[in-house]
């Protein structure tokens, strides 16, 4: 989420405003009597049906909606809702890159690694909607949890307790798995092992995600950890203890990450040479964009692009 974001009512009351950088995680419950504007936004929704019933409307189509039904909306999508009544719903707005980093901490003994992680859930939501939908058990399980978020998000403490708001969070996820074939191991993972990573989750401090920020915008730069802590005011080694303890890695390494996410996505869409993409990306030295690629996937960056390729289906001939 970049910019803006305004959480609360669609109808205009009770809003929150929150400036950059935004919490990862904002949560709004809404009730509508009439239909809502149009809107889309830089995050994933993650929409809960509370009461009520109606439809939601966008550019995937029209879905109806009723009590326990959990519709997540890839971010960018236009979409708006048409009560039968009124309908109350409460929305989670994730980002999507701290999403990928919660699904891939929370579920490690499924994924190889993040870039699997990613690549899997980019995969499972290849459209601009899911819907699934929970009993009424599970309805009332996380309903609590959710009128947490809400209220941290609407008194503006999701900075001061980030680690509460990922326990709820965490909850939240282990309902609508439970609840979903997202999860499932026969789905095709093509992705090598990497070294195993420690495992514990800590919450994310300011100065960390605004970091990871900078390199994600600005990943063709030449970073040094020296910059990047002088970015966000601290010394080179207190920068260096919270980022790895807020990502599990150092800086360099996130950016190595970034880097080689880029590389594969270039690689699956496009047929610029391997070389050209090592320098697109950041890396003067394609040997040892290489290198990093095959230590982060598995396999070196031909044989992932002929991998993709042999995946895809045969274009028809007429």
């Amino acid at each position: 989420m970049r910019g803006e974001i305004t959480c609360g009512f669609r109808d205009g009351s009770d809003r929150t405003v929150l400036q950059r950088p935004p919490p990862p995680i904002v949560a709004c419950t809404e009730t509508l009597a009439s239909r809502s504007h149009p809107v889309a936004v830089g995050c994933v929704e993650l929409i809960v049906v509370r009461e009520g019933s109606g439809q939601l409307i966008g550019e995937f189509g029209y879905q109806p909606l009723s009590v326990g039904d959990v519709i997540v909306v890839a971010a960018d999508t236009w979409n708006w809702t048409r009560p039968e009544g009124s309908i109350t719903t409460t929305t989670l707005y994730l980002d999507a890159d701290y999403l990928v980093d919660q699904v891939f901490w929370e579920y490690a003994d499924f994924f190889t690694d993040r870039l699997h992680a990613k690549h899997y859930l980019e995969v499972r939501f290849a459209h601009s909607t899911y819907v699934t939908h929970l009993p009424d058990r599970s309805v009332r399980f996380v309903e609590p949890f959710l009128n947490e978020l809400v209220l941290m998000s609407s008194q503006g403490l999701l900075e001061r307790r980030f680690h509460r708001a990922q326990a709820l969070l965490s909850t939240i996820f282990d309902a609508f798995w439970r609840h979903t074939d997202l999860l499932d191991r026969h789905a095709e993972v093509p992705f090598g092992r990497t070294r195993d990573r420690p495992r514990r989750s800590y919450a994310l401090r300011y100065e960390a995600r605004t970091a990871a920020a900078m390199l994600q915008e600005n990943y063709c730069e030449r970073w040094s950890v020296a910059a990047l802590a002088a970015a966000v005011h601290m010394s080179v080694s207190q920068f260096s203890r919270v980022f790895a303890r807020s990502f599990g890695k150092s800086p360099i390494s996130y950016l190595t990450m970034i880097r080689v996410e880029k590389m594969a996505h270039l690689l699956r869409e496009t047929e610029t040479p391997v070389s050209a993409i090592a320098s697109q990306v950041g890396w003067a030295d394609t040997s040892f964009a290489i290198r990093q690629f095959r230590l982060h996937v598995g396999v070196t960056p031909q044989r992932y692009r002929e991998f993709q390729r042999r995946s895809q289906p045969p274009k028809p001939i007429w």
